[in-house]
């Protein structure tokens, strides 16, 4: 994966996300909840409230008053169990900015090796020039396969001439009376010799 000075900011974001605090299984179910539920309540409520409620149906307009009532319960109970302060840890965090320099990408408290462990367990930085021939090389190695194949189908093909050839110089050489040899004298040769076709080539 090539990595310039420039990505700092990048790793920087992957440094940021790995610092971000753990939630609870707890405060963690009340952001999902506050992102779904209350996101959603909040937009149903809009019909329950201002010049809307004069122009949206009396089913809206309970079902916006329904929303309206839930999100006011949230949030007294949001703010009874410490949800503003929740949120403020975590925009608190959110704040901090990284700069992380290509050397460092590695580094535990990045948090970038655990992003790429599925790519190998012996990831290591190197400078780009001992990699900068890899994609010649690599053009070279594909060329040769290509050649491999190639090489080896004219090969095959000319194994195949040679074999018909030493088949026809043998059909050639064959006399006709091994076909009646063949089919244990169910064939009647004299027709063909009559004819003057002595060698098995002649018959095929």
């Amino acid at each position: 994966m090539p990595l310039s000075p420039g990505d700092g900011r990048l790793l920087g974001q992957v440094a940021r996300r790995a610092h971000l605090p753990s939630l609870a299984p707890a405060e963690d179910h009340t952001l999902r909840h506050l992102t779904t539920r209350v996101a959603r309540s909040l937009h149903d409520a809009r019909s329950a409230i201002g010049a809307r409620r004069f122009l949206a149906g009396r089913a809206k307009r309970d079902a916006g008053q329904a929303a309206a009532q839930f999100v006011a319960d949230f949030r007294e109970w949001g703010v009874s169990s410490g949800l503003p302060q929740l949120l403020h840890h975590l925009t608190s965090h959110n704040d901090r900015m990284f700069e992380v320099g290509v050397a460092d990408v590695l580094s535990d408290w990045v948090g970038f090796g655990a992003r790429v462990a599925d790519l190998g367990r012996a990831a290591e930085v190197i400078p780009s020039a001992v990699v900068a021939d890899l994609p010649a090389s690599i053009r070279k190695i594909e060329k040769a396969l290509q050649e491999e194949v190639r090489y080896r189908a004219a090969a095959l093909s000319a194994g195949q001439a040679v074999r018909n050839c030493e088949v026809r110089r043998m059909l050639v050489e064959m006399p006709v009376e091994r076909l009646k040899e063949a089919t244990r004298d169910r064939l009647r040769i004299g027709p063909l010799t009559d004819s003057g076709i002595t060698t098995v080539q002649a018959v095929l």
